[in-house]
């Protein structure tokens, strides 16, 4: 009874071993999982990743708002003619996607190494002064909640709404759902009009 009880739990193991290293890849991020920090130790895991790998790694930094991270692996993946997973994103799109939120992003206001928020907003204007004075203020309730450990967080202000508009929908992959919501933060990122 306890060889077939032991023989029973060492089944998966051996299983997932052989198991292609996309799977467990494509699981932490699948679905609304969201597990996307573990899918990032995964990934750094793997000696040599497929494209499938390397677009779930794509598409993991995209989700985490960060295109810059994410067009080298989904370039290198496309190199291959991987184009993508069926019922997600193609990896061109997300190309597209990455190409549109560093051209809508704001120019880079305030950033320093002791900071782990920046500060992303148009030059000049007095409206964004008193937020970028705030953020010292902002990192001292962050500390308090998070400790040392502060997660780092982009902040990206927009003066006019057709600008917050287009980056939303590039940086979120669809338009902002009212016409009077002028704010929103997720995963690493605040984005205010």
């Amino acid at each position: 009874m306890i060889h077939i009880l032991l023989a029973a739990a060492l089944v998966p193991a051996f299983a997932s071993a052989d198991a292609p290293a996309s799977k467990p890849l494509e699981d932490a991020v699948c679905c609304g999982n969201n597990r996307y920090e573990e899918a990032l130790r995964l990934f750094r895991r793997i000696k040599r990743p497929s494209e499938q790998d390397l677009y779930l790694a794509a598409f993991t930094w995209m989700q985490l708002h960060e295109p810059g991270r994410a067009v080298p692996l989904l370039k290198r993946a496309s190199q291959s003619g991987f184009a993508g997973l069926e019922g997600w994103p193609t990896s061109a799109d997300l190309l597209d996607r990455a190409a549109r939120f560093e051209k809508a992003k704001p120019p880079l206001r305030a950033a320093q190494p002791a900071r782990r928020i920046t500060i992303h907003a148009p030059k000049g204007g007095e409206w964004s002064k008193n937020i970028i004075d705030a953020v010292t203020a902002w990192e001292k309730v962050g500390r308090d909640i998070f400790g040392a450990a502060l997660p780092p967080i982009e902040l990206y202000l927009f003066e006019e709404r057709p600008s917050f508009d287009e980056f939303y929908t590039a940086a979120f992959a669809l338009p902002a759902p009212t016409d009077w919501q002028d704010a929103t933060g997720n995963i690493g990122i605040v984005v205010d009009s």
